[in-house]
């Protein structure tokens, strides 16, 4: 069960869902709650018990029929600012999003609430459509599931059932499997050449064409020395904490604040011919443009990211199976895995094939089961001790990097077409900052949420997320 290791750091997963049709109260409480109820732990409470220790507890009467209970569950807030621009507009809902995320759910009810934003959209910003349009942002407390839990719980028992095909094969399966390097790099036939490339670009070309990321099979030695190292960094490693740094620098403070982008800059289908081009795996493509973003956003802040060699990032790793769903997958499987981000490599390309490296040094490495063991070991102890040794654990990164798989084809709710998703996890413990990207109908969406304290500007830093992005896609164009 997912612990809050420092006070006032809510650990609530939040989901903005964009609606084709504007709905009401009604309508979420007619046709969503009924599903969401199918799981008992969204009609529990989480009690704490002997030494500490939470279990949750059924709450009588939770039903949809009990208005009295379900009241407190949904809330209606309106952008408003009809007088104002497109641009304004979303930053109002972006400030009302980072008010919701900073305050904490009522831990007397069960660890969930909707809040309904009518007549407006982060995706159609044309007057006459946002009128037609609604945002429904849904929080649920980690101790529920972990963020693919939710997803399959989503796309299993919340989404329209369809008869085409199983409601488990709508996710998109990442890939487990690194793919072998093309042998060469077909720059010269004219009919690839798909984009004039830029300056950036040009400089980077030769350098591309020559790229050959190369990991061969370890041997024997190689791993056990491995264990040896997954072994330091599952335990001594994680009780340092990661460099002083505009995002950790400050005091975790209450106030969040958060930046979205619309699912329109890029595809999958963009990212996997990318990935195709330079040899790799879209994650790899992904890590390594948050990577020159948070390079980028340090030397904006004022920090020296050259000196900033340890700096690291943390990603989830979980074991639920994408291709099927029971409701046991609401829960937490998960573990988090602290990676060096190289922020202190300038040349990207170089920054490129040290990221790739890292990921897939870490996709066979051991720390994933020595983790899951240890949170599981942390999660039995008693209150006091599994609080300080929380806040160990988690001081050893500096911020959460997260990419969840949706539903490849449109979905509907209640008959109603979800437009867009985004999916903001929780900056557990002392992570200040967290990343998040989110695939549906082949397309991306992404924001940046955190504390104030650690992330002052959450726009600017997706801005340069998705300009890191554009320039590998142009870099792959260029030299394919």
């Amino acid at each position: 069960m997912a612990d809050e290791s420092v006070p006032d750091n809510p650990v609530v997963i939040t989901t903005c869902i964009a609606l084709e049709r504007n709905v009401n109260v009604t309508w979420l409480k007619e046709v969503v709650l009924p599903r969401i109820l199918k799981h008992p732990r969204f009609s529990s409470v989480v009690i704490e018990g002997k030494e500490g220790k939470l279990r949750f507890e059924s709450v009588p009467d939770f039903v949809p029929q009990n208005e009295k209970l379900m009241m407190h569950q949904f809330d209606v807030q309106h952008v408003g600012g009809e007088d104002k621009s497109n641009r304004e507009r979303e930053k109002i809902f972006q400030d009302r999003l980072s008010e919701l995320m900073t305050t904490p759910l009522d831990r007397e009810r069960p660890l969930w609430k909707v809040t309904l934003f009518p007549q407006w959209s982060i995706v159609d910003h044309d007057e006459s459509v946002e009128k037609e349009c609604c945002m429904v942002v849904v929080r649920v407390h980690h101790s529920i599931s972990d963020g693919i839990g939710l997803v399959k719980y989503f796309t299993s028992e919340i989404i329209d059932k369809t008869s085409q095909e199983e409601q488990s094969r709508l996710l998109v399966v990442p890939e487990r499997q690194f793919k072998k390097l093309r042998n060469q790099v077909h720059s010269s036939n004219p009919e690839k050449q798909q984009v004039s490339p830029t300056p950036a670009v040009t400089e980077q070309r030769h350098t591309t064409r020559n790229m050959r990321i190369c990991v061969p099979e370890p041997g024997l030695l190689q791993r056990g020395w491995e264990f040896v190292e997954d072994v330091y960094l599952s335990s001594v490693r994680m009780l340092f904490t990661d460099p002083v740094s505009v995002f950790t620098r400050s005091t975790i403070q209450r106030e969040k604040v958060c930046a979205l982008m619309p699912p329109s800059s890029f595809t999958v289908q963009m990212l996997k011919n990318a990935s195709r081009v330079f040899g790799v795996t879209i994650n790899d493509l992904l890590y390594t443009a948050v990577a020159g973003a948070s390079r980028l956003y340090l030397k904006e802040h004022g920090d020296n990211p050259d000196e900033l060699k340890h700096l690291r990032c943390a990603i989830p790793f979980n074991e639920h199976a994408l291709d099927s769903f029971s409701l046991s997958d609401v829960s937490n499987v998960f573990a988090i895995i602290a990676l060096n981000l190289h922020v202190d490599e300038e040349d990207r390309m170089k920054r490129f094939e040290v990221c790739v490296r890292t990921l897939r040094r870490a996709k066979r490495s051991n720390q994933l089961v020595l983790l899951m063991g240890l949170i599981q070991l942390v999660a039995r102890m008693p209150r006091f001790p599994r609080k300080a040794f929380w806040r160990y654990l988690t001081r050893a990164t500096s911020l959460l990097f997260t990419n969840v798989p949706g539903p490849r084809e449109a979905v509907h709710i209640g008959g109603v077409k979800v437009s867009s998703l985004h999916f903001f996890a929780p900056a557990d413990g002392h992570a200040g900052v967290v990343l998040g990207m989110f695939s549906y109908m082949d397309k991306i969406a992404m924001g940046v949420a955190g504390d104030k304290g650690r992330i002052s500007n959450p726009q600017r830093f997706v801005e340069l997320l998705s300009s890191e992005i554009q320039l590998l896609l142009d870099i792959s164009k260029a030299v394919n």
